[in-house]
């Protein structure tokens, strides 16, 4: 069974860093803002369906009409092995993601402020077994997120800004554990449905964050503990036609978001480099579904 999906997603992306709530004077922060414009996305997905194999291929893509420095863009890859073994069930994705906005730094002291563009790259890859049904999950995300952002090396007794802050672009790598509750992929490779569709995973994990300009300062950056969210809840329905061709149409709300917290406990020297930041990636969605 082949379908193909053509949609609409309104895309909203907001970015904070936070690491300047650890500092113990709050006119050391340099306050950070991201910006990239909301607005629509168009999406595109295809789904295959042949005996115990499942492959679902999206990509989204989001211009803004104002800036071409104002971009989103993902292509997400899934693979499920589907009641090969009786609730068994085996699924792989990946997941690219690449974005550009703007970026805001203000410096507390003394109300210095600084403007420029940012570019992030995300790379995900997650493997999920569905051992006693097929909706509950388990799994393991692998995961890494490149960004510019404000750093501070503190003094781990007393939390005093020890000499060094700015901005700098920051590689994150770590890995999450993970528990997923999902009817989305059986309802994609569906062709008669009528009712609620939905995906909600959570993770928790570590991040390891170094510099991609100053390997020397990669020594005194804390470690992370992170956790994240990836909801889609929503409608579907699809008609089963009489003859070789079905329809359907989706309607629901995505809601993606993560949140980093600097672990200076995890750096055995007298000072740590702390960065955080939250993320969130959210906005409603419509599909129209063609199946063959």
């Amino acid at each position: 069974m082949l379908s193909v999906d053509a949609g609409m997603w309104y895309i909203s992306w907001n970015q904070a860093s936070t690491a300047s709530d650890m500092l113990k004077n709050a006119s050391d922060a340099i306050n950070t803002t991201y910006n990239i414009e909301s607005s629509l996305a168009y999406v595109m997905k295809l789904n295959l369906k042949y005996k115990y194999l499942s492959w679902s291929t999206e990509y989204y893509n989001k211009a803004s009409a104002s800036s071409s420095a104002d971009e989103a863009s993902g292509l997400n890859i899934g693979i499920s092995l589907l009641d090969y073994i009786p609730y068994i069930n085996v699924e792989m994705k990946y997941v690219k993601a690449d974005f550009k906005g703007g970026i805001n730094a203000i410096r507390a002291s003394d109300g210095a402020t600084s403007d420029g563009s940012f570019a992030t790259t995300l790379n995900i890859a997650d493997i999920i077994i569905y051992p006693f049904n097929d909706y509950l999950g388990f799994g393991y995300r692998s995961y890494e997120y490149e960004v510019p952002q404000d750093l501070y090396l503190i003094d781990n007794s007393d939390g005093t800004l020890a000499g060094i802050s700015g901005i700098d672009d920051i590689n994150y790598k770590g890995s999450f554990y993970t528990v997923v509750l999902d009817n989305k992929r059986i309802v994609d490779v569906k062709t008669n449905y009528n009712g609620l569709v939905y995906s909600a995973s959570y993770g928790i994990g570590k991040l390891s964050p170094t510099s991609t300009t100053n390997a020397a300062l990669n020594k005194y950056y804390a470690e992370s503990d992170a956790q994240y969210y990836d909801v889609l809840v929503g409608y579907a329905y699809k008609v089963k036609s009489k003859d070789s061709f079905d329809y359907g149409v989706t309607v629901g709300y995505r809601y993606n978001k993560i949140v980093t917290s600097a672990n200076k406990a995890s750096n055995s020297d007298n000072y740590s480099l702390i960065t955080e930041f939250n993320t969130e990636f959210h906005g409603p969605i419509i599909n129209l579904t063609l199946s063959y």
